[in-house]
């Protein structure tokens, strides 16, 4: 029919064309697309798409809703682009289907990518933005003085894109989890009032609803704000769901903040804090054992520790590291050396996608995450651009990251300089100590860089068209 046939073309266009298209099935309603790369996706140009319903995913499948045509849509569109045809499955398969480790795992990196994806462009303004006064401030040509009004400006503007991640993570991830968009802008909002910033930053104790709280500091988090709206997803339906429709304008939105309050405040935002003491004493525990377990526990931490940071655990580690500084007479090394090799396993990574993108707009993109990192120590964008939106090259970075971190524990480099850049000055963290020092943290650095770089070049995108 000549509305099917419009109606399929709109669809494969929007889908990055037929060589985009893995796999096709569908069930009672809609059509069930696996897909080679999700970035050729146009989500706003599908969704009007004049016949298709609604959309959304589960796992690694997007699904259209159609309604009970979709059966005839779906045989046409296979007769068309040639795509193997497969029987008809359950309209309820998705969720009868065993809840596995993997699965989880893996609409866990989906949120998190499909949440933050939508905010890169306001992550890469902010980064270029803020290359300005670190190049032509003091630290590097020294040509805008800190006190003028054009550094002032570049600064604070080059910080937007970053202190505000919670509230943009909140309008994006309300989104993803279909509830209000205002109210998960509310919940970053939260999290970043004056208010409550000085609460946190005058350490003077306080109380949500009369039990004491765990002063976070949620500037620049994602995390937090993404588990946040999810759990507020759920609290907000069943509101809807159970109370008069006279009654739900007012009073949904208002109880489901003041439940979230509390759980915002007091579980989810400290949650990672918690976490993060844990296993930093867990990590000097073992690596006080002795020469081997302290290797491998240096090469744990550089390989997870790109999570720790988007999970908010680093900040807990970072203190213990500094503890460890102060007892061992100004030098760390079990924990700071792993974060160094974290940062240089990740500009690794975005080398090996710079090698291996073969679509130009990937390519110009992935140039600019480089130039961003390397200059002005900004990661966010290749981390969440890169590593989590296609989910190999993360694995790549954190296993190139543990192979940099094991020869600097084989050879006992450490770090002698707290670096708070992620830019190549981070080398410095190294200097301080005996030469041999610095020479061998300089190697290991390397080894994380070409490691993960050669592992992304690899099997970063194996399966996916970049």
């Amino acid at each position: 029919m000549a509305n099917n046939k419009q109606l399929i073309e709109g669809i494969v266009e929007c889908l990055g064309g037929a060589e985009n298209i893995t796999s096709c099935w569908h069930c009672a309603t809609r059509l069930r697309f696996e897909l080679k790369d999700w970035g050729l996706v146009k989500n706003d140009a599908l969704d009007k798409v004049k016949g298709v319903l609604g959309k959304s995913v589960a796992g690694s499948q997007l699904q259209l809703i159609i309604g009970p045509g979709v059966a005839e849509v779906y045989e046409e569109l296979c007769e068309t682009y040639h795509i193997a045809k497969q029987a008809a499955i359950d309209e309820n398969l998705d969720s009868k289907g065993a809840l596995t480790f993997r699965k989880v795992l893996n609409n866990i990196v989906t949120a998190i990518a499909d949440s933050f994806i939508p905010i890169i462009p306001a992550i890469v303004a902010s980064s270029f933005i803020s290359l300005i006064p670190t190049v032509f401030g003091p630290t590097m040509l020294n040509i805008m003085s800190p006190e003028s009004d054009i550094y002032r400006l570049f600064t604070f503007i080059g910080n937007v894109g970053f202190y505000f991640l919670p509230i943009f993570m909140g309008m994006t991830a309300a989104k993803k989890f279909g509830c209000s968009q205002v109210l998960g802008v509310f919940i970053g909002a939260m999290m970043l009032h004056p208010t409550y910033v000085e609460i946190v930053n005058s350490g003077v104790p306080f109380s949500v609803y009369g039990i004491p709280m765990t002063a976070v500091s949620y500037a620049s988090s994602t995390i937090p704000a993404l588990i946040s709206v999810w759990v507020m997803s759920y609290i907000e339906k069943f509101f809807h769901k159970n109370l008069p429709s006279a009654l739900r304008m007012v009073f949904v939105p208002l109880f489901t903040i003041l439940l979230m309050i509390p759980l915002v405040f007091l579980v989810i935002g400290p949650l990672g804090t918690w976490i993060g003491n844990a296993l930093a004493n867990i990590f000097v525990a073992i690596g006080s054992l002795g020469r081997i377990p302290a290797i491998l526990t240096g090469t744990f931490i550089g390989g997870i520790f790109i999570f720790a940071i988007m999970f908010g655990m680093h900040i807990p580690l970072f203190m213990i590291a500094l503890g460890l500084m102060a007892q061992n007479g100004g030098v760390d090394f079990l924990i700071l050396p792993g974060m160094m090799t974290c940062v240089f396993g990740l500009l690794g990574m975005e080398i090996g996608a710079l090698f291996k993108a073969k679509d130009p707009e990937n390519r110009a993109l992935t140039l600019s995450y480089i130039i961003t990192h390397a200059i002005g120590g900004i990661t966010e964008p290749a981390l969440f651009g890169i590593g989590i939106r296609y989910k190999k090259p993360i694995i790549m970075s954190c296993i190139g990251s543990a192979i940099g971190s094991f020869f600097l524990g084989l050879f006992n480099a450490g770090t002698y300089t707290v670096v708070a850049s992620s830019n190549l000055l981070a080398v410095t963290a190294f200097a301080g100590g005996p030469t041999s020092n610095f020479v061998f943290g300089l190697i290991g650095l390397g080894i994380a860089v070409v490691s993960a770089a050669i592992l992304t070049y690899l099997f970063g995108f194996k399966d996916v068209d970049f």
